[in-house]
């Protein structure tokens, strides 16, 4: 099953607040692993949320990707 770009943006906004439910989640994370496996990930976003599933705390190294993330960038 594949999703809309707008789903998914929307789906990883409501997973960044805490607000995604469970089993969107699931789908979130199958759909990002999709795209990267079809080599169609859109955004350093995607990428850094599909990281932070492998973690065994998901929102922490998530906040820690994106921390460095704008600290490289622009010194953040």
């Amino acid at each position: 099953m594949q999703f809309s770009q707008e789903r998914l943006n929307v789906w990883m906004y409501k997973f960044l607040l805490g607000s995604l439910p469970d089993r969107q989640v699931e789908l979130l994370k199958k759909e990002l692993e999709r795209r990267e496996k079809e080599n169609q990930i859109s955004s350093a976003l995607e990428r850094k949320i599909l990281a932070s599933f492998s973690a065994i705390n998901p929102r922490k190294y998530l906040v820690d990707l994106i921390n460095d993330w704008g600290k490289r960038n622009w010194g953040d």
